[in-house]
């Protein structure tokens, strides 16, 4: 097990995130407010064709990034 963070400490104490956040649903405690967010996404530039964002066979080999090969 990895923890990074102290609200990763947290959790751990609690017995993992769902009891974490169940005993803080449960507790009583107020929900504090959201604060207003930035930008969720790129930006597309003014001069961007149509289909140019789109997933090519070529880079289908490496999508998505974040998982393992499964030869």
């Amino acid at each position: 097990m990895r923890i990074d963070t102290p609200q990763e400490v947290l959790y751990y104490r609690h017995g993992g995130i769902l009891q974490y956040v169940l005993r803080h649903l449960l507790s009583g405690k107020e929900a504090p407010e959201a604060l207003a967010g930035g930008i969720t996404a790129g930006a597309v530039s003014r001069d961007a064709q149509r289909g140019d964002r789109a997933v090519t066979e070529d880079s289908v080999e490496s999508f998505p990034a974040s998982d393992a090969p499964t030869y």
